[in-house]
């Protein structure tokens, strides 16, 4: 169960870095320090002190970047889904 549901996490993380990918999703430096920002006010930390953690981590601020841009290319695929309604039979 635990292996088909990683499965199932890589398959769907591939297929939102392809749309990512086609569709030119790309992470600015102001989505990167807007996100920071967030992270340090949950976490009861500076800005400063924060990316000083993600620079001491080996590909810590690579991985959030990655992490920002599929989050953007969910957020644009949410913005061009249409849903549809059906009627009870």
């Amino acid at each position: 169960a635990a292996h088909a549901e990683a499965v199932r996490n890589l398959s769907i993380e591939f297929v939102m870095m392809a749309l990512a990918d086609k569709e030119k999703v790309e992470v600015t430096e102001a989505d990167l320090e807007k996100h920071l920002a967030e992270m340090a006010k949950e976490r009861e930390k500076s800005v400063a002190r924060l990316k000083a953690e993600l620079q001491r981590e080996d590909q810590g601020f690579q991985q959030l970047r990655g992490q920002l841009r599929l989050e953007k290319a969910l957020d644009l695929l949410e913005s061009k889904a249409r849903i549809k309604k059906e009627e009870a039979a």
